[in-house]
């Protein structure tokens, strides 16, 4: 089933046209990951990040962002939605919490981007 969510679909829509311009695949494949129903989107919990991750990784969660865990290290995390003990706690370590359209434009290659799911 489709996605009717106006910010869903402007992520996809995105993610597609930045994939067409740069040839990235990531960009694909993350807008395959958007097209499937709410239900089937992930909730990643802070610590699963921080266990896969170093400092100053760029990261795409194709989902929400939890607070549970602890975060040791500064990192840039791009996802749907965050909770607010999950952003707290990014922002606390130096982080930052960006909107898929945002690293789409800061970072359009792609390069050293991690998809966590």
């Amino acid at each position: 089933m489709r996605s009717t969510n106006p910010e869903v679909l402007m992520i996809i829509r995105c993610l597609k046209k930045k994939s067409k311009e740069t040839g990235g695949a990531l960009w694909t494949v993350l807008a395959k990951k958007f097209e499937k129903s709410k239900h089937k989107r992930v909730s990643v919990n802070l610590s699963r990040i921080n266990r896969y991750t170093n400092e100053n990784e760029k990261v795409v969660v194709p989902g929400k962002v939890l607070g549970a865990g602890i975060l040791e290290h500064k990192i840039f995390i791009a996802a749907f939605s965050f909770s607010k003990e999950a952003r707290r706690k990014i922002e606390e370590v130096g982080g930052e919490c960006l909107t898929i359209p945002r690293i789409v434009e800061k970072y359009p290659t792609n390069s050293g981007i991690k998809i966590i799911e």
